[in-house]
C-alpha cells in the first residue's frame, strides 16, 4: 500500500501545478449520446475548432436522418454509408444488412463525407469518414455496437476496454491523441490510465522515481489524480487527459521557448 503522506504530497505538488498552468478539462465540450458520434467527433475533432466539430455533426444528423441517440448502433451507419445513395429507409430490412469489412470505393467515401457531413478532409492521406468506418468496423466485429457496450464495472473491464482503444484497434490514420480522446469520453468517468507520461509527470514533481510496474506506485498515481479531479468537480478520466496531453506537449513547448528566446 502507498505511503499516506506519499500520496498528499504528490497530491498537493498535482493541485498546485494544475493551477499554475490551467491544466483544466474544456467545461465546454459537447456530450454526445450515441458511440457513432463520439467516434466521429474524435476523429473530426483533428481539423479545425470544435464548435465546427458541433455543427458538422448536426449537419450530419439532419442530412442522414441518423439522429444521435443512446441506441444508435455502429451498424446502423455502416448500413446508411454501404447503401447510399440508394433510397434507404425505402430498402427492404433484409437488403440493408451490412457486409463487413465494408468495401466502398475512394468515390464512395467521397460522395457520403461531402453530402452527408460536408467535410471531405484526409489524415495521413485517408478521408476522415474511412478512418470513421474502419473504427466502426472493428468495434461491431468485437461485439460492440452502442454507448452502453462500453459500460466498465470494473478497473478491470477499464483496463480491457484501454488495451482494445489504445493497443489493439490499429488503423492507419488514428493517431495515439486520438485513441486517447476516445478512451476519455467512451471509458468510465473516473477511470485513471496510469502511463509512461504520467509517470514521468507525477516524477518530476514528486523528485522521486515511479515505476508503472509497481502496483503501490499506480494507486498513488490514481489516487492523486482522482482527488484533484474531485476538488476539481470534474471526472478523473477527463484531468488524466489533461494531464497527458500537457505532459505530451510539454517538450515542444520547451523547445518553441528555446527559438523564441
Amino acid at each position: 500500500m502507498a505511503d499516506s503522506r506519499l500520496v498528499q504530497d504528490i497530491t498537493a505538488r498535482l493541485q498546485h501545478l494544475v493551477t499554475e498552468k490551467g491544466i483544466v478539462p474544456d467545461p465546454a465540450r459537447h456530450f454526445w449520446h450515441s458511440g457513432v458520434y463520439i467516434v466521429m467527433a474524435c476523429v473530426l475533432s483533428a481539423h479545425g475548432p470544435y464548435d465546427s466539430l458541433v455543427r458538422t455533426l448536426v449537419r450530419f444528423g439532419e442530412r442522414s436522418g441518423l439522429t444521435d441517440h443512446p441506441d444508435l448502433r455502429f451498424s446502423g451507419f455502416l448500413e446508411h454509408m454501404q447503401h447510399y445513395p440508394e433510397e434507404y429507409e425505402r430498402l427492404p430490412s433484409k437488403f440493408r444488412l451490412v457486409s463487413l469489412p465494408l468495401t466502398l470505393d475512394a468515390n464512395a467515401y467521397e460522395r457520403y463525407a461531402v453530402e452527408m457531413i460536408g467535410n471531405s478532409q484526409m489524415i495521413a492521406g485517408r478521408r476522415n469518414l474511412e478512418i470513421c468506418a474502419e473504427m466502426t468496423q472493428f468495434l461491431t466485429l468485437r461485439g460492440l455496437q452502442t454507448r452502453a457496450d462500453f459500460d466498465c464495472h470494473s478497473d478491470a473491464e477499464a483496463d480491457a476496454l484501454a488495451r482494445l482503444l489504445l493497443s489493439e484497434m490499429r488503423i492507419q490514420g488514428l493517431s495515439p491523441l486520438l485513441c486517447r480522446r476516445l478512451l476519455t469520453v467512451l471509458g468510465p468517468a473516473e477511470y485513471v490510465r496510469p502511463d509512461a507520461l504520467l509517470v514521468r509527470l507525477l516524477g518530476r514533481l514528486s523528485e522521486r522515481a515511479l515505476q508503472l510496474g509497481d502496483p503501490d506506485h499506480r494507486a498513488l498515481m490514481t489516487t492523486s489524480v482522482r482527488t484533484v479531479a474531485r476538488d476539481l468537480g470534474v471526472g478523473a478520466a477527463r484531468l488524466n487527459y489533461a494531464l497527458w496531453e500537457y505532459e505530451r506537449n510539454r517538450p515542444l513547448e520547451r523547445s518553441a521557448r528555446l527559438v523564441r528566446d
